[in-house]
C-alpha cells in the first residue's frame, strides 16, 4: 500500500525532508478491519496513532449502558484515543469500523522515536495536540451554547459527509438529541426550504 494519502495529510502541518520520510515510512504498519470491528475499547491502552487510509469509523462512550457518539472519522485522518495514546492510560471510548477500513498505525515507542531524533516529528505532534484541544473545545461548545437545530445546522455545513452518508442514529447521538427529533427537524427543515422557492 502507498502511503501518499498519510504523506499528504503530514505535509499539511510539516515539511519533512526525503531522508526524514524514508525513515517514517519503514515503521508503519497496515491493518485491515471489518465493519462492526473495534480499533480501540474502553478499558483498554491506546497504544497505536492510527491514519484511516479507506473507510469511516465512529467513536463512542458507554453511559448507562447507551452508546453516545463523540466523532466520526472519515478516509484521510488520524483517529486514536488521543489522551489514552498519550498518557499510556485505559481508554474511555471505543472506535468501531462503520465500514471495512484499512489503517496505517505507528506504535507508542515509535513515535516517541521519532519525536525525540526529529525536530519536524516533534512539531507535528504539538499541532496535531491544538488541533485535538481545538476541535473538543469547539464541541463543548457547541453542546453547552447551541440550540439542537443550530448543532444540526452547522454539522450540515462543515461536515456535511456525517449526514449524508452514516446512519441516523449515531448522528442524532452525536448532537444529543433523539432520532425522533432529528427526524422532525429534517422535515422542517425539508418543508422550509420548499416553501422558500
Amino acid at each position: 500500500m502507498s502511503s501518499q494519502k498519510f504523506r499528504n495529510y503530514f505535509c499539511t502541518f510539516v515539511q519533512p525532508t526525503d531522508e526524514e520520510w524514508q525513515d517514517l515510512e519503514r515503521v508503519y504498519r497496515i491493518k485491515q478491519l471489518k465493519k462492526g470491528d473495534f480499533l480501540v475499547s474502553a478499558g483498554k491502552v491506546c497504544r497505536e496513532m492510527n491514519f484511516l487510509n479507506t473507510g469511516n469509523c465512529r467513536t463512542y462512550n458507554l453511559r448507562d449502558g447507551k452508546e453516545i457518539t463523540t466523532n466520526f472519522f472519515f478516509a484521510g485522518s488520524l483517529v486514536s484515543d488521543y489522551s489514552s495514546f498519550v498518557q499510556q492510560i485505559p481508554s474511555l471510548e471505543y472506535i468501531q469500523a462503520l465500514t471495512d477500513c484499512e489503517v496505517l498505525y505507528f506504535s507508542y515507542e515509535s513515535m516517541q522515536y521519532f519525536y525525540e531524533k526529529y525536530p519536524v516529528m516533534e512539531r507535528f505532534g504539538r499541532l496535531i495536540a491544538e488541533k485535538v484541544f481545538l476541535n473538543i473545545y469547539q464541541r463543548q461548545n457547541d453542546l453547552l451554547l447551541l440550540t439542537p437545530k443550530e448543532r444540526y445546522l452547522k454539522l450540515l455545513k462543515r461536515r456535511p459527509k456525517v449526514v449524508l452518508n452514516l446512519p441516523q442514529i449515531y448522528i442524532a447521538s452525536y448532537l444529543g438529541i433523539t432520532p425522533e427529533y432529528l427526524s422532525r427537524l429534517r422535515r422542517e427543515l425539508k418543508f422550509g426550504a420548499e416553501n422558500s422557492q
